[in-house]
């Protein structure tokens, strides 16, 4: 009876000590793992995904998840950063469209504050008309352009016959 007691207690403890053991590694790939996800998400360009310390499947499965995450957000960030410097050149463009006439109708008011005739004074003005014309239908351009991408306005796709067309 003696020896049962003995073998039973050698037992439990053996396996409270491979349980012990086996929750550490478990705490060591966390930590591990936890780790390397701060220094990922801090350190915008990298392209290092996350490992584990000891091979547990369940464990791996959770990290090729969370490289999947990493993945997805690296991705994301690069098509943000695209993103944003083209709608950097966009305003650079637009801003020198519209300049371009504004600062030849400025030219052209300047020349009528000089002496000029009055068929040179006529046709200032209808330079300066068209430079004004020109920045509103650019205005408008781009005030519809705002409209289509916020999804204000849907445009219908309608097929055409080409040959009655041209």
């Amino acid at each position: 009876m003696e020896n049962v007691w003995m073998i039973a207690t050698f037992v439990l403890l053996l396996v409270l000590l491979i349980l012990v053991f086996y929750h550490m590694y478990y705490r060591i790939n966390i930590k591990h793992i936890t780790k390397q996800l701060e220094d990922i998400m801090n350190i915008t360009d990298t392209n290092q995904l996350l490992t584990v310390v000891v091979k547990q499947r369940d464990i791996a499965s959770l990290v090729n998840q969370l490289n999947n995450l990493v993945r997805d957000i690296r991705l994301s960030r690069i098509h943000i950063k695209r993103l944003n410097r083209n709608f950097r050149q966009s305003i650079t463009n637009i801003s020198h469209d519209l300049r371009t006439p504004l600062t030849t109708a400025g030219g052209y008011v300047q020349m009528l504050q000089t002496s000029i005739t009055e068929e040179e004074r006529q046709e200032y003005l209808m330079i300066i008309l068209e430079r004004q014309n020109m920045v509103k239908v650019l205005l408008e351009q781009l005030f519809e352009y705002v409209r289509i991408e916020s999804g204000e306005i849907i445009y219908e796709h309608v097929p055409i016959d080409a040959k009655k067309f041209l």
